[in-house]
């Protein structure tokens, strides 16, 4: 094996302008994504119009959803994304906007490790191969804590990895300390557990080989004392506040219960989804599928890199990918942290290969991968031509099409090439491959779903009406979405037929947004009342998977 570079490599200016170009690029495909659609149901909308809350009435120490206390996740995001709404006004690029910074920060935090363990034309891949994965760049460009999560847990790994290899300095010491500390003001506990469990597996893979210096143990610790004290000091005064609600809701329920049992049915059978991520990564990482297996052998064998970048990349991928694993609840972006190590992995493969510095084994590996690669590949393409099929799906059926033609010519083209061994430039076709993938869904799909969503159309379709801003109740739909697109008014939700029957006869204007089902039931149980229709919908709850009608009636005042 040829001796792989040391962290003290430098890539040089050219390769400065390069990087670059590349952040610059990824944001901007990122940024672009997330203006080609409304916001989705359920967590954007809920993330979103809390933050829109908190700028409307000032309240800046804790967040609320329509007017009720929101303690699922702490404070960062919530002031980051009333910076934009703030300047610019509420729109879906505002709420979404740090969604591609974070994804553009993570990339280039993933470079400058990758410039040290790789050359220089290999390490420009390692920023890109991340962000093109599906897994991350659709958390960089919604409305949600997990692009900035990954950013933070990112920066932490990264200083750590500059203290492991060129020792400890106050200012290394300050960033990694504040960047643990923004980790969990953006997630709470999860925001320091991850990145300490990967640092501390990195150190017990390191451990009698003379790879630390004196003193770097309780140095690390009293940088995680000082990331925790950095989260009391916003968490103390925001518990006080909401007298005590604040944690005993957001650590018992949104932690505590999480870990220990399936919330919403994310993950129901505990022994079953035990190795849910297994599939999570194969799919949520393509195209790189086709080189992923034999990076990781590659890296098990100790084929990339020095003991230190090896341990590094162990460490990242192992702790968090097992934690998650053990963790009750599951979802496919809570495996997030490991895919910078998953895409430096990849890289540095790909290099290695290049530069013949593989043995038979892992070769025999890169070779194997096109079947992983191709049973995904053939998964993805079958299940969209089943979507275009289906007569819910009719008005995106065309673009769906074409979104699976590319899939499989950028499929083919990359398999074709990986067969040859030409794996630089097979790797270089997934990246235009995977481009494109993009470029179709956000030209063509993502437009084209907008006429089955509910929540924005009814909105539109009500305002056409020109009702004014009455009080507004819902029954049998309780989509946030709804909240963020109506406005400031807080949205009544009525929990059964008594507490609707008896809002059917209040006095004094309003609005009622139910279903069809819903409606046709009340009308045979009292004849419809007062309550008389005025706009309506008709498309796909994918929150429930089903297809629906949206109503909305007028009690009170005539249309204006």
């Amino acid at each position: 094996m040829l001796p792989a570079p040391g962290f003290s490599h430098s890539t040089g200016r050219s390769s400065a302008w390069q990087i670059a170009a590349v952040l610059l690029a990824i944001f901007a495909l990122a940024t672009w994504m997330t203006t080609r659609s409304t916001l989705w149901d359920r967590d954007e909308p809920r993330f979103s119009q809390a933050a829109v809350e908190m700028v409307a009435n000032g309240q800046w120490l804790f967040p609320t959803f329509n007017g009720e206390l929101r303690p699922d996740k702490p404070i960062l995001i919530y002031w980051l994304m009333a910076i934009p709404i703030s300047l610019f006004g509420v729109s879906e690029w505002a709420v979404r906007a740090f969604a591609p910074l974070g994804l553009a920060l993570t990339a280039g935090l993933t470079f400058l490790v990758a410039r040290r363990l790789m050359s220089g034309w290999a390490a420009l891949l390692a920023p890109v191969i991340l962000a093109l994965a599906p897994l991350a760049m659709v958390e960089g460009t919604v409305a949600t804590a997990d692009a900035v999560l990954l950013a933070c847990t990112t920066a932490a790994i990264v200083c750590f990895a500059e203290m492991l290899q060129r020792g400890w300095t106050a200012g290394r010491f300050v960033l990694l300390a504040v960047a643990l500390g923004a980790a969990q003001l953006t997630k709470g506990p999860v925001g320091l557990a991850v990145p300490m469990l990967s640092i501390l597996l990195t150190l017990w893979i390191l451990r009698g080989k003379g790879a630390l210096a004196k003193g770097f143990g309780w140095r690390l610790s009293i940088a995680a004392v000082a990331s925790v004290l950095i989260f009391l000091a916003w968490a103390v005064p925001a518990n006080e506040a909401t007298a005590g609600e604040f944690l005993n809701r957001g650590l018992g329920k949104h932690v505590g219960s999480r870990v220990l049992k399936p919330m919403e049915g994310h993950g129901s059978n505990y022994l079953l989804y035990l190795f849910y991520y297994v599939p999570v990564v194969a799919i949520g990482f393509v195209p790189w599928t086709l080189q992923l297996p034999a990076a990781l052998v590659a890296l098990w064998r100790g084929r990339i890199g020095d003991a230190k970048q090896r341990a590094l990349l162990l460490g990242w991928t192992i702790a968090p990918f097992c934690l998650m694993s053990l963790v009750a609840t599951k979802l496919a972006h809570y495996v997030m942290p490991i895919a910078p190590a998953l895409a430096l992995a990849v890289a540095a493969t790909i290099d290695a290969a290049e530069r013949r510095a593989l043995a038979e084994g892992e070769m025999k590996w890169l070779r194997r991968g096109v079947w992983f690669y191709g049973v995904v590949l053939a998964l993805a393409v079958s299940a969209l031509v089943f979507l275009s099929l289906q007569p819910v799906a009719a008005p995106i059926a065309g673009p769906v099409l074409v979104l699976a033609a590319v899939v499989l010519i950028q499929g083919v083209i990359a398999i074709h090439l990986h067969r040859r061994g030409r794996w630089r430039h097979g790797v270089l076709a997934s990246i235009a491959g995977a481009t494109a993938i993009w470029v179709t869904l956000g030209a063509l799909v993502l437009p084209r779903v907008e006429n089955l969503k509910l929540a924005p159309r009814l909105v539109t379709a009500m305002r056409a009406a020109n009702i004014g801003a009455p009080p507004m109740a819902t029954f049998g739909f309780d989509e946030p979405s709804l909240n963020f697109y109506w406005g400031p008014v807080t949205i009544v939700p009525l929990p059964d037929v008594r507490s609707l029957d008896a809002w059917s006869l209040e006095p004094g204007d309003g609005v009622l947004v139910t279903t069809r089902v819903k409606l046709n039931e009340f009308v045979a149980r009292n004849g419809g009342g007062e309550l008389r229709e005025f706009a309506n919908v008709h498309g796909f709850n994918y929150s429930r998977g089903r297809e629906t009608e949206v109503v909305a009636l007028r009690r009170g005042a005539a249309p204006r």
